[in-house]
Parts: C-alpha cells; sequence; structure tokens
C-alpha cells in the first residue's frame, strides 16, 4: 500500500505494547548503521502496516529526513514531507518538518516560501521565537530586501536574549553596507563594536569598517585597521589577502614611489 494513500488514523499512545515499535527501532539500528535503504524499508513498514501507531508519524518523518539529509533527493522528500503534514497533521514530527521545508526553500532559492515555514513556526514553536525571527531577518537579506529585513531586525531586538542582539546590531549594519549606504554601515559597525567590546560580532563589525574605510578610498585607515585586526581575527588568511590588496592599492596609487618609477619608463607622448 502506498503511504501516500493512507488515510489518518488515531495514535496509540508510545508503550512498549506498540505494535511498530519493534519495527521502528529496527529501522533506528539501520540508520545509525549507515544502512539508509533498510531503514526506509522498515519505516515505510511501520507507515504501512501500523497505521495507528504513535511511531507512524515518526517513520514517516525520518523517511523524509532520509530523502533530504542522506540521500540528497529534494524531489522524493519533499513528497515526504508533503505526505507528513496529510496524514499525521498537529503532531510534533509537522513541526520538525516545517523547519527543514524553510531549509530546503532556502536553498532553492525560493526565499518567500521560506518565510512562510518560518512565520508559521514562530506560532508552533513559540520557544523558538529568536531562531526564526532572525532566519526570516536574514531571509529577507538573501532576497535584498534589506529595508524589510532591518524590520524584521528592529522587531527581534525588541525580545532577543542578550547573547543575540551583537549579531542582531552587526546584521543591520551589514544591510546598509551591501545597499552602498556606507555612512549608514560605518555608524553600525562603530555602535556594535563599541557596544560589544568582547563579542566575536565586534571582530566582524570592525572588519566591516575596515571595508568601509576601504571603499571611501581611506585605504591607509583601512591597511592599519586590518593590521590591528590580523592577530584576533578567526580567518587571517582572509585577512592577509585584504592586506595584500590594500598595499598593492597603496602602492600604485597616485603619488606613490612605484607610480613614479613606471611612469618614467613610460615613453613620452606628443
Amino acid at each position: 500500500m502506498s503511504v501516500l494513500a493512507l488515510a489518518p488514523m488515531p495514535f496509540l499512545s508510545a508503550c512498549s505494547s506498540d505494535p511498530g515499535r519493534a519495527v521502528f527501532e529496527k529501522a533506528e539500528k539501520s540508520l545509525s548503521d549507515g544502512d539508509a535503504d533498510s531503514a526506509l524499508k522498515q519505516y515505510g513498514y511501520v507507515i504501512a502496516n501500523n497505521p495507528e501507531s504513535a511511531y507512524a508519524a515518526k517513520s514517516q518523518y525520518k523517511i523524509a529526513l532520509i530523502y533530504n539529509r542522506y540521500i540528497g533527493d529534494r524531489k522524493k522528500a519533499m513528497e515526504a514531507y508533503s505526505a507528513l503534514f496529510f496524514l499525521y497533521p498537529g503532531t510534533a514530527e509537522t513541526t520538525e518538518a516545517r523547519e527543514d521545508l524553510a531549509s530546503i526553500y532556502s536553498v532553492m532559492g525560493e526565499h518567500r516560501l521560506a518565510i512562510e515555514q518560518y512565520q508559521l513556526l514562530l506560532n508552533e514553536k513559540p520557544s523558538d521565537y529568536d531562531k526564526f525571527q532572525y532566519a526570516i531577518a536574514m531571509e529577507y537579506i538573501m532576497q535584498n530586501d534589506f529595508r524589510q529585513a532591518r524590520v524584521e531586525f528592529t522587531e527581534l531586538l525588541k525580545r532577543a536574549n542578550a547573547d543575540l542582539q551583537p549579531q542582531i546590531n552587526y546584521q543591520i549594519a551589514n544591510t546598509y553596507y551591501i545597499e552602498g549606504n556606507l555612512a549608514e554601515a560605518a555608524d553600525g559597525y562603530e555602535k556594535t563594536a563599541a557596544r560589544f567590546p568582547d563579542n566575536p560580532a565586534a571582530l566582524d563589525a570592525r572588519l566591516g569598517t575596515a571595508k568601509v574605510l576601504s571603499e571611501s578610498g581611506k585605504l591607509a585607515l583601512a591597511l592599519a585597521l586590518l593590521k590591528e585586526l590580523k592577530g584576533k581575527y578567526p580567518n587571517k588568511g582572509a585577512i592577509g589577502i585584504m592586506m595584500d590588496s590594500l598595499q598593492t592599492r597603496l602602492d600604485e596609487g597616485p603619488g606613490s614611489k612605484k607610480r613614479a618609477v613606471v611612469s618614467e619608463k613610460e615613453p613620452l607622448r606628443d
């Protein structure tokens, strides 16, 4: 019998007498051993033969998860998630599935659909409000709606825990930088670094300031800031590449000695 053809059934409590439990546990063992094919068959057996089991919804979710994360078959994963929502609405597994779907939509570039899923999750899983509201704001950034991203981040600041606030402030500054509004970006980066000096976001903010200085033509100031960051920033390779680029621009800029030597070798023109 097809998984999609099954009708919703009332659930038994998840106890030792549940007829689906034994096969579900075998499927879990198969999956932990890396045997996804056997796990799929065993989870499918639970659904087909014990649709009233408390493990049926769990099995349907695991089938979707295998196609999504283990096999990488997005089409079959989406079909399995759809079957989960149809057969077992209101279960805990549908909430987990919604988060998976949001991630899939985001990777596919379907940011509007991802936002819809995250917005539903705000109501279904309010304990994770910070995580989902942050994800919504980031989805708006990915679809280049920076104004709405700032609206979402600002809303999040009203309720976010103290640990998340530095990153939120940094991302708000980022939206201005990506837009090309260097003045607002610089202000945001500087305020983030000043307010949260001991948070990793402060290092990112100072790097953002260096980028703003570079794009504003203040190459020497940008290079000096990068030199300060080099020993502190986790990605030292990226800092080194930026420093080399800035140094080259300084060496080849107007009035530089290197530029003067090159100019002397250029043929005279009438």
